[in-house]
């Protein structure tokens, strides 16, 4: 009996220190990233897509492989026949036979007793474990092609074609294991990881003879497989870099949260660029036995050196209310959380948009006399217009050095307003970042472009107005009709200024707070034109002259909009 009550009392206790366990973090070993060595099996296409157009995709995964910086390039043979078996003996030789060159690339290995350089036999073992074979694959390859009529307002005819390309590019990513002895190695190859990326491009050309879909140039479809190898690179980098085995891992090696510094292990040795996004990251034990990783803090590197990076904290989780300065701490682990450097914006808000009218009355030229021509602008009261704003946002900071340093489009649509307006600019944005919260400036220069009706034409109790047409090649006049409407067509090229905030949610998405200032030159009436229907036709006249002010559209103003940013 008095052992039956010991053990029940162990029992409370027991299950005490087994909850205390499973809340701890593990001590799990960290990870480090070797550099890995990949050779590029000849690209497989389907038939309908030609040898040129395989070659111009291989050569953006090769290009895109060699500037990684992550990977050494092992050549191999193409030739037919040869088998993967024999592939990887010349691979795996190729690697031992540059084991210098490669583990130099990563470690400082000069003897000091021996004064010569050294490596051990487990660097050694990595060089040659960590040789791949990436065989591509196009796959879903499809090409659309249009043809489009179109005449402008002198009769001129043109075929506009416009051809566009869309396919998936398939990576398997090969090693092999060593089924014989060091001396006489015997390589069975077998599949590690695989990723697919799918990609789009397209390309427009004019002609001024008619061209049928069949007649159109094969140098149009490469030119849109061409313009579609950007995206390709872009999205490509990310996937690899998702891939474990050429995950950048490392640890932490100095930190001041205060100053929101943690620097860590790796830099340029591994091609780290700026702006390059890592977590810091611990194990957590389950009950289970198991072990997950939980994410401590997110961050962006700002300063490069060869062999070791700082990063700016950005995000820092504490769900204990632990100390800051015990979250993170030397040694911790630091894994790459890959992006592809592209912001999606979804913003909405207002805009100034107005027309301003003189009412007095117009005096038109027309069929060389003067008429007075007098209306009140249907549009005349409104001043200002909703607008909701599409864009993106492409981080150059890799390129320039210059960290959280944009290239950025938006597109913005007027609502609620009878004429329609829209805006598209291109531009340059710096940000600044303190943990969460963001702000930033930028300017861009953009095209501003409105149509729709501004008001009908009228002429006391007559049935008809006494303007004459002539209506295209025919040599009749006739009569502009009471009611025909008037509307203003037209572009300005400006310029905006923009200011505002970013508070990050995630690492994938944040709210952004922003305005400026655009100045638009005004479309004024020379860009007027007349739409009326005769005989259940309609045609549209260009206004000669105006004299006096005539209803200007403006968009120059302050401007406001909240939104998300989405991070890819």
């Amino acid at each position: 009996m008095k052992k039956f009550k010991t053990t029940r009392r162990l029992i409370p206790l027991l299950t005490i220190i087994l909850c205390y366990l499973s809340a701890v973090p593990v001590e799990a070993q960290i990870e480090r990233y070797f550099r890995k060595s990949v050779s590029l099996f000849r690209i497989q296409t389907p038939d309908d897509m030609t040898r040129h157009q395989g070659e111009f995709v291989h050569n953006a995964l090769l290009d895109k492989l060699r500037s990684m910086g992550r990977f050494d390039y092992n050549p191999i043979p193409i030739r037919p026949g040869i088998s993967l078996e024999r592939l990887f003996e010349i691979v795996k030789d190729y690697s031992q036979t540059h084991q210098l060159d490669r583990a130099a690339k990563q470690f400082e290995l000069m003897d000091e007793h021996y004064k010569e350089e050294r490596i051990t036999g487990e660097t050694l073992d990595k060089i040659i474990a960590g040789a791949y074979i990436i065989i591509p694959r196009v796959v879903n390859y499809s090409v659309g092609k249009n043809v489009e009529k179109k005449t402008d307002k002198e009769g001129n005819e043109s075929w506009e074609v416009k051809v566009s390309v869309s396919y998936s590019l398939k990576l398997e990513i090969w090693n092999a294991e060593n089924q014989g002895t060091e001396q006489n190695p015997r390589w069975e190859p077998y599949l590690e990881a695989e990723t697919s990326i799918s990609t789009y491009g397209s390309k427009s050309k004019t002609y001024s003879k008619k061209v049928k879909k069949e007649d159109i140039s094969r140098q149009l479809v490469d030119d849109a497989v061409k313009n579609s190898l950007f995206l390709l690179k872009l999205q490509m980098g990310k996937s690899l870099k998702k891939l474990d085995m050429f995950t950048v891992k490392a640890a932490v090696t100095d930190r001041n949260l205060k100053r929101d510094i943690i620097k860590f292990d790796f830099g340029r040795n591994v091609g780290l660029h700026i702006d390059d996004p890592f977590k810091v990251v611990y194990y957590e034990r389950l009950p289970s036995g198991d072990s997950k990783k939980v994410d401590v803090a997110y961050m962006k590197v700002r300063r490069l050196w060869q062999n070791e990076s700082q990063a700016q904290l950005l995000i820092l989780h504490n769900p204990e209310g632990m100390r800051e300065s015990e979250l993170i701490n030397p040694g911790d682990q630091v894994i790459e959380h890959p992006k592809m450097g592209l912001n999606f914006t979804i913003r909405s808000g207002y805009a100034p948009y107005s027309l301003k009218p003189d009412t007095a009355g117009y005096w038109m030229k027309y069929n060389d006399g003067w008429d007075e021509y007098e209306f009140e602008s249907d549009q005349g009261k409104i001043s200002a217009a909703g607008a909701v704003i599409l864009g993106w946002e492409f981080d150059i900071a890799p390129y320039t050095g210059s960290s959280e340093l944009y290239l950025y489009n938006d597109y913005t649509l007027l609502l609620n307003h009878p004429m329609w307006g829209g805006l598209a600019e291109l531009g340059f944005r710096k940000k600044f970042y303190k943990r969460r919260l963001g702000a930033f400036y930028g300017a861009s220069a953009g095209i501003f472009a409105v149509t729709g009706k501004i008001g009908e034409v009228p002429y006391g109790n007559n049935t008809n107005a006494p303007f004459m047409y002539q209506r295209q090649g025919d040599t009749s006049s006739a009569q502009i009709p009471v009611g025909s409407d008037i509307k203003l067509t037209g572009w300005s090229i400006g310029a905006n200024l923009t200011a505002g905030l970013n508070y990050l949610l995630s690492p994938e998405t944040s709210l952004t707070f922003e305005g400026g200032y655009r100045l638009y030159p005004k479309i004024d009436g020379d860009l007027w034109t007349i739409e009326a229907e005769d005989e259940g036709e309609t045609w549209e006249m260009e206004i000669d002259e105006f004299e006096g002010e005539p209803a200007p559209a403006d968009i120059s103003g302050f401007w406001g909009a909240v939104g998300i940013v989405f991070s890819l």
